[in-house]
């Protein structure tokens, strides 16, 4: 591949250069570019195509609103809600017998905010929330099923205590121009919850987990390509400090506040070129089956294992997917699609205890309506039935497409265990049992003869002689 630049300037919005290596037809319907200075990875796109992306954003990303974007909706609200609870702690003071906020409400700006899910809940929680969205049809659906009127653009008018941003920056024109703006709307201690997709570390497609193209992971819809260190240089030239990070569910999850700008470390662009191009080949060997050379190539690549684990011929053979999920997790520790690929596993295995382990674990970092009705089995197979009902019901809460199977086995569970007065005659039957305890033998079968007709040749039992107290002779 030989190296050149666009025809047409391209400003890094990391370090503001201007000389890029383009990958030429990588991607046919955007150019992929690295910046030479700093590193960076975009797609390349101008200012002048912004109206053009936002009229694609309205009339083309998104059909008709239907039930599986609640369910994806209330999936990443989990998500947000497990990320967001620690921030809110000790900013929310609500009455024990209402249920009622009684601290001061925030003023919470959603940017991008989809159908209005995060707005609805933190109105739920109290606080004076507004969002923005391009689309014309989720400003729709958030109005007329949330009762919540949004914008295309987030209003000025107020100074925003936190504004959040759950996976929409990556889609936008000049991003460094967008956080400024959106900097200064902020309140003078007001926070920005900011998530992105994280490139040239785990490879997954974004938001999905599984891996079926290079060109889905590195989708044209995401224009800003962030690696950790280029998020957070990005971060630091507009004056964004980081409060908390964590990287539990896919991408970065940041909590930043207003601060100083801070150098660029930069990235070498030909090592971002390399890393690019074995990524395309690792996705290319693990399509072709070839799972070896895919992780040798990429390691850190967990669909490849969970297919070489449960779709190649290694599934005949558990010692040999014991070591593979042995040497998958040195390499990823905390990925939450091994763990849930070894749950799976011991499930299969009939080994409920450690499936349920693994399964509790996920469900404190991404949980979803799967997860929990696998807890929930293995909650039934263990016996803990009134456990798992409560599972269960969640999945379904969280997923209604689950209400049929959750309540077959909220109905299985409910008559398994034994009702009231079954348990009042057994506590009798127990207590009764325990006082009886010493004055029962055991009946011996082979003894039994002794019992009945005496002895073994069938002579009457002899009533043995009772002892003679004896008397001390007199002297």
């Amino acid at each position: 591949m030989d190296k050149k630049t666009p025809d047409v300037p391209f400003r890094c919005y990391v370090c503001d250069g201007e000389n890029h290596f383009s990958f030429g037809k990588l991607n046919p319907e955007r150019e992929l570019l690295i910046c030479k200075n700093c590193g960076n990875i975009a797609y390349h796109v101008t200012k002048e195509d912004e109206e053009k992306i936002k009229h694609y954003y309205d009339k083309e990303y998104r059909g008709q609103i239907g039930v599986q974007n609640l369910t994806t909706t209330t999936r990443k609200l989990n998500f947000v809600k497990m990320f967001l609870l620690p921030w809110f702690s000790d900013k929310e003071k609500f009455d024990e017998k209402t249920g009622g906020l009684i601290s001061h409400p925030l003023v919470i700006g959603d940017v991008g905010c989809a159908t209005g899910y995060l707005v609805d809940w933190f109105r739920r929680r109290g606080h004076k929330a507004t969002g923005s969205e391009w689309t014309t049809t989720m400003r729709r659906f958030a109005e007329h099923f949330y009762g919540i009127p949004v914008t295309q653009e987030l209003t000025p008018k107020h100074k925003y205590d936190l504004l959040t941003m759950y996976h929409t920056l990556e889609h936008m024109v000049e991003p460094d121009k967008k956080l400024e703006k959106y900097k200064s709307l902020l309140a003078d201690d007001g926070t920005m919850m900011i998530s992105v997709p994280e490139w040239l570390d785990v490879l997954y497609e974004p938001g999905m987990g599984h891996v079926s193209s290079f060109l889905n992971v590195f989708h044209k819809d995401h224009i800003d390509v962030f690696t950790r260190r280029s998020f957070e240089n990005l971060l630091g030239k507009v004056g964004l400090t980081i409060e908390h990070e964590e990287r539990d569910v896919y991408g970065q999850d940041y909590l930043v506040k207003k601060g100083k700008v801070s150098p660029i470390l930069k990235e070498n662009w030909e090592e971002q070129r390399d890393k690019i191009m074995k990524i395309k080949n690792a996705i290319e060997l693990y399509k072709q089956e070839k799972y070896r050379d895919a992780v040798t190539l990429w390691p850190k690549f967990p669909a490849a294992y969970m297919d070489w684990i449960f779709n190649s011929s290694v599934r005949k053979d558990p010692g040999k997917q014991k070591d593979l999920f042995v040497e998958a997790m040195k390499i990823m520790p905390d990925n939450i699609m091994l763990i849930n690929g070894l749950a799976q596993w011991h499930y299969q295995r009939a080994e409920y205890e450690k499936a349920l382990e693994f399964y509790t674990w996920i469900e404190k970092r991404k949980v979803n309506e799967d997860v929990l009705m696998f807890k929930g089995y293995c909650l039934f197979h263990l016996g803990k039935f009134t456990e798992s009902m409560v599972a269960f019901h969640d999945s379904c809460s969280m997923s209604p497409v689950k209400w049929q199977e959750a309540m077959t086995w909220v109905c299985k569970a409910s008559t398994e265990m034994p009702c009231w007065e079954e348990k009042a005659e057994k506590q009798l039957k127990d207590k009764l049992f325990e006082k009886a305890k010493p004055q029962i033998e055991p009946l011996d079968p082979l003894f039994e003869e002794f019992e009945t007709n005496g002895g073994p040749s069938g002579e009457p039992k002899k009533e043995p002689k009772k002892p003679v107290d004896k008397v001390p002779a007199k002297t």
